[in-house]
């Protein structure tokens, strides 16, 4: 008996799609009879600013570049003898600056007037009193352009594995609660992301610095100097870990 061919091309499809065609019903079923929701929790901590960051700074105006530079220059070195002192203090130069001020002529033509050098120092410090005893230190041609204190990233890494945990802890019992509504069998997290202290801090040589207190523009008087000791207060800085994500229920 011989076979037809047309016949039995015209029934192989249908032979190899039947599975599979099986299998997507099963699956649409399953997805109808899950659910998902999306949402976020975060934890928070209040600590204390344990960094200070002060920014020194030393000008002379006058004609000569060479000799500006070379007073300039002279002025920081002297806060640098006495920052040394206290080794607990880092301590960066950003260099010497010179830029040119100029005067307009009748003619509209702009000529150098004088020139000015400009050098800036950076202070950081945990030592709060030596940071203060630097500060107090300066002479009258010092000029402190900033103060403001933040949290350390040592301090702030003390903190990660603690609130890493407790963010956990609450995103699962968030899902606990849903599934317990739901009165589902299970819960499968699906693409959850964990921001924790330092994925959200912004690093500058080391520290972590966000939502800074400062105080700027001090120039020390001999006056000032006579007073009473010079009072540095931190305050305090909120930190903060999130997680959102997805979450299956069936």
């Amino acid at each position: 008996m011989k076979l037809n061919l047309k016949k039995y091309w015209a029934l192989l499809p249908l032979t190899i799609a039947t599975p599979f065609m099986v299998q997507a019903e099963e699956q649409a079923q399953n997805d109808t009879n899950k659910t998902e929701f999306h949402f976020s929790t975060d934890v928070t901590r209040e600590i204390e600013q344990d960094l200070m960051k002060a920014i020194l700074s030393s000008s002379k105006e006058g004609k000569s570049v060479k000799e500006l530079k070379s007073e300039v220059n002279g002025k920081l070195n002297k806060v640098m003898d006495l920052i040394k002192q206290y080794p607990s203090i880092e301590v960066r130069s950003d260099g010497i600056r010179t830029y040119p001020n100029y005067y307009t002529q009748k003619n509209g033509k702009r000529l150098i007037e004088h020139w000015i050098a400009e050098g800036e120092l950076v202070l950081k410090s945990k030592d709060l009193e030596s940071m203060a005893k630097v500060l107090e230190g300066l002479e009258d041609n010092i000029t402190i352009e900033d103060v403001s204190f933040s949290v350390s990233k040592e301090k702030l890494a003390s903190l990660e594995d603690e609130m890493t945990l407790e963010i956990i802890q609450q995103f699962q019992h968030k899902a606990e609660i849903i599934q317990k509504g739901l009165n589902a069998k299970k819960y499968t997290l699906q693409n959850v992301r964990l921001n924790t202290p330092s994925d959200r801090a912004n690093f500058s040589d080391g520290y972590y610095f966000a939502g800074e207190r400062a105080l700027s523009k001090i120039a020390p008087s001999s006056e000032a100097k006579r007073s009473e000791p010079m009072i540095l207060i931190p305050g305090k800085q909120i930190i903060k870990a999130s997680a959102d994500g997805s979450i299956q229920f069936e």
